[in-house]
């Protein structure tokens, strides 16, 4: 939560916005200890030291230590990462890859990769996106509705 602060702290001084997206909610994780090898979850003990470790984030734990470096900071509530995606345009945007894509294999490259970011479950549902930023950025952060 250090850098929470830190980031909150120089928000709060120059200005701006900060924008974290990782798999978490508002509540502590319970047992969320995974390992992940080969973009897959193993167990953490697998293969030590060849396997990433990884616990969810405690959203409501990074919005308090937040707002506790600078109560005028403002944090909109969570949203998955499928609905901050969509209200950043980006249908709109795959598409205009996919009439730009050279070949069939590319366009379904993209295709599935837009896909897996907006899947439910999966990546879509699983992240979830979080604003810090200035008072001066008024009340609605893009992405987050109103604040």
């Amino acid at each position: 939560l250090s850098f929470v602060q830190g980031l909150s702290s120089h928000l709060a001084a120059a200005g701006g916005a900060a924008l974290l997206i990782d798999y978490g909610s508002d509540a502590p994780p319970s047992d969320s200890l995974r390992g992940i090898r080969g973009h897959r979850f193993v167990h953490p003990l697998h293969a030590p030291g060849e396997a990433d470790l990884s616990v969810d984030v405690d959203f409501r734990a990074v919005r308090a230590a937040a707002t506790a470096t600078d109560a005028a900071l403002v944090c909109p509530p969570l949203v998955e990462q499928r609905h901050f995606l969509a209200a950043m345009g980006l249908e709109a945007r795959v598409n205009a890859l996919l009439r730009a894509a050279p070949s069939d294999e590319v366009r379904q490259a993209l295709f599935d990769g837009a896909t897996r970011l907006v899947e439910s479950p999966g990546m879509g549902s699983a992240y979830k996106a979080l604003a810090i930023a200035h008072p001066s950025m008024g009340g609605g952060i893009p992405g987050f509705g109103t604040a």
